[in-house]
């Protein structure tokens, strides 16, 4: 009896061609956190440190009430303050790993939980991202910024809406051509 293809699995021929041509990578959750602190820059650090000096200046606070108090209203108070001053410090310690952890959450509603292979389509009128489930066109025209560093590129359709495309996992020379049309049509931040 014949096997029904799958029309979202290529031949394995046409598999081995496109991994070739370098236009295909596997996007997980942890190249999502990548490109949220390659988005965020610096404010992520700022929350972060934001957090971290919170948890101490609370913890302080909250030791200086309980020992330097003669009533117990306010050493429940110092109490509360150590232990939201010691919450809150973690919160800003394991700021990284709770991004990745709410990406992963996201990747595992999606039933996505090794990655999602991604084959990316160059033309000189779009850029399309194609994945088991869905086909993403986007004319280049739509992008209004792009930005990037050693292994992402962030191409922006809206402020704060951008497709991480991971460079590591492409060959040069398409990924100088996505490079040469985002300049072409969009500018660098």
């Amino acid at each position: 009896m014949d096997q029904i293809p799958n029309p979202y699995q290529p031949p394995a021929v046409a598999k081995e061609v496109y991994a070739e041509s370098g236009d295909q990578a596997m996007v997980r959750a942890s190249d999502f956190l990548a490109g949220q602190k390659l988005h965020f820059g610096w404010k992520i650090f700022a929350a972060k440190m934001f957090f971290v000096a919170g948890g101490i200046f609370g913890f302080l606070v909250g030791l200086l009430l309980f020992f330097g108090s003669k009533t117990d209203f306010y050493q429940i108070y110092g109490v509360i303050l150590i232990a939201g001053g010691i919450l809150i410090f973690l919160r800003g310690v394991f700021n990284d790993y709770l991004l990745l952890r709410k990406n992963e959450k996201i990747f595992r509603e999606m039933s996505l939980d090794d990655g999602e292979l991604v084959k990316y389509i160059i033309t000189p009128d779009h850029l399309s991202f194609s994945t088991q489930n869905a086909d993403v066109r986007v004319k280049w025209r739509e992008f209004h910024q792009w930005r990037e560093n050693e292994k992402y590129i962030l191409a922006y359709r809206h402020k704060k809406m951008f497709h991480v495309i991971p460079l590591g996992q492409l060959s040069s020379e398409v990924a100088s051509q996505i490079r040469s049309y985002l300049t072409e049509h969009c500018r660098k931040v």
